[in-house]
């Protein structure tokens, strides 16, 4: 009888610990979803992955490429479970603060993204996920140290800057301008400086910002790259800038702007507006310089294509645009010769016979950069385009283009009483063919700057050949017509290096994503 009771007594006393598990069950839950809320509400969450810039997308692939090919040591991509394209989200966000890319006091080895040093362009060309990384970010980028430095520095000053005290003497501004009233050139010729441009900000202590008015803000096209040099020039500023401070750096040859801005009156100026389109954008300046040093890494062309990705990205909308044409053309980022052809450059005309002329050139050029091919034709003539297309399939060159249903626009047209109801979209193409060029492992250019400046942008500086010159009107008229002779090397069914054309497309973002909106 005493058995049989302690057993009953057992068995309640076993069902009243289970009922007591099962609540505190509940209540365990009913914790976890609460602070679960909680958080959601107050703590910053990874944003949704790139949809402006990912396009179709295989997770498998993308997988591969995180595992293989971009290790990383932060443990919340293995945690991630939004699946594979979050978890390439979160491990580009988690590399962008500025003070951890330019911490100057640790070493490349600890950066929060680390890639294997390419020996040749051969990272980017076969993995286009590296252009979606800062440059500063990469252990083989070459910027020079104090533009480092200035990065950082930037950054700190613009954290500071507000409405109440940019213009009580602490900070000072050096602002790369196009106004409405000014004749601001081409999209090389406003933005081919940067290089030098960082450089006078730098030795002056100046916040260097970017504003265009003409034809559209630049914002329409390019914005800054997340973690990188934020050159918008704050809405409290606008007004003010424009009634209270128009000294301005006169439109002259880089070396006298460059002693101008560091004369003592000039120093003393609150800001400081620069506008230059000059023929060679500043490079003697900036590579006299570094003569002193020695390295080629320091120089004007071979900065150019980190020092462009730490200050400028696409807007969406030309982002989407590239990335779709990319897919199109069945092009792979580092894997193509470029060519363009500035047929239209100074005139409005062209005899037919030039323009095949030199296009024809033009393609043979660049099958000595390149044989494999394929060859990204560019140019401001649909004629020039068309028989691009007609000759690379007459002579089996594999020949790729986009043809325009009218002429993409130069920066300036806007003023133009015809064209007065042109809208941002309608300029759209200047940049996508720009990034296009940009994106080739070597351009073949002529006239003009726009194809020089699609070369320095691209992974070696020194991969171009410039197939014309001349054929320009200037002030004694229109001058000879130089070709840099070339002939067609017939095509291989290998690479340069011996390897047989077998990569693999990587369906990865192409760039960096835009900062967030100011404040």
């Amino acid at each position: 009888m005493y058995k049989r009771r302690k057993n009953n007594h057992n068995k309640e006393r076993t069902m009243v610990l289970v009922q007591h598990q099962k609540k505190a069950g509940v209540f365990r839950k009913i914790v976890i979803c609460i602070a679960t809320v909680l958080c959601a509400l107050f703590v910053q969450q990874p944003q949704r992955p790139f949809e402006d810039y990912l396009g179709l997308l295989d997770n498998s692939e993308i997988k591969q490429v995180i595992q293989r090919e971009i290790p990383t040591t932060v443990e919340e991509n293995a945690a991630t479970t939004d699946g594979d394209i979050q978890k390439t989200s979160l491990l580009l966000q988690k590399a962008t603060p500025i003070q951890q890319s330019l911490n100057l006091n640790a070493s490349k080895q600890n950066l929060a993204i680390q890639i294997p040093q390419p020996s040749s362009v051969s990272l980017d060309r076969q993995n286009n996920s590296s252009l979606a990384i800062l440059p500063s970010h990469r252990p083989d980028h070459k910027m020079p140290q104090w533009m480092l430095e200035y990065f950082q520095w930037h950054q700190q000053q613009r954290a500071q800057l507000t409405a109440q005290n940019w213009n009580k003497g602490r900070f000072k501004f050096l602002i790369m301008r196009c106004l409405h009233s000014e004749i601001c050139g081409g999209t090389s010729d406003r933005l081919q400086s940067l290089p030098y441009q960082l450089l006078m900000a730098y030795q002056q202590k100046r916040i260097l910002l970017i504003y265009w008015q003409r034809p559209f803000p630049l914002e329409e096209f390019l914005l800054p790259p997340r973690g990188g040099l934020d050159w918008r020039v704050p809405e409290y500023m606008q007004q003010k800038l424009l009634a209270e401070h128009q000294d301005s750096l006169p439109l002259v040859y880089a070396p006298t702007g460059s002693k101008i801005i560091n004369s003592p009156p000039m120093k003393q100026k609150l800001v400081v507006w620069a506008r230059d389109q000059t023929h060679n954008h500043g490079k003697a300046v900036y590579d006299q310089y570094h003569e002193r040093t020695k390295q080629e890494t320091n120089r004007f062309e071979t900065v150019f294509h980190d020092a462009w990705r730490m200050v400028l990205t696409p807007a969406p909308p030309v982002a989407r645009k590239i990335e779709f044409w990319m897919q199109k053309l069945g092009l792979i980022s580092g894997d193509y010769a470029a060519v363009h052809v500035r047929a239209l450059y100074g005139v409005h005309n062209r005899s037919l016979a030039d323009i095949q002329a030199w296009t024809k050139n033009a393609i043979h050029c660049g099958t000595q950069l390149w044989p494999p091919g394929p060859f990204l034709f560019a140019s401001d003539s649909s004629q020039a385009q068309q028989f691009a297309l007609d000759y690379g399939q007459q002579h089996g060159v594999p020949v790729v283009s986009r043809l325009h249903d009218t002429e993409p626009l130069h920066m300036d047209v806007r003023y133009d009483n015809a064209t007065s109801s042109l809208g941002p979209s309608d300029y759209y193409d200047t940049f996508v063919d720009l990034y296009l060029l940009g994106n080739a492992r070597a351009v073949a250019y002529n006239v003009g700057g726009y194809g020089k400046l699609g070369l320095i942008m691209g992974f070696d500086s020194k991969a171009g050949i410039q197939h014309q010159r001349g054929g320009v009107p200037w002030a004694h008229g229109v001058t000879g017509v130089k070709l840099h002779q070339c002939g067609l090397r017939k095509a291989s069914t290998q690479s340069a290096d011996g390897n047989p054309q077998t990569l693999i497309k990587r369906k990865m973002p192409f760039f960096v994503p835009p900062m967030d909106s100011p404040a």
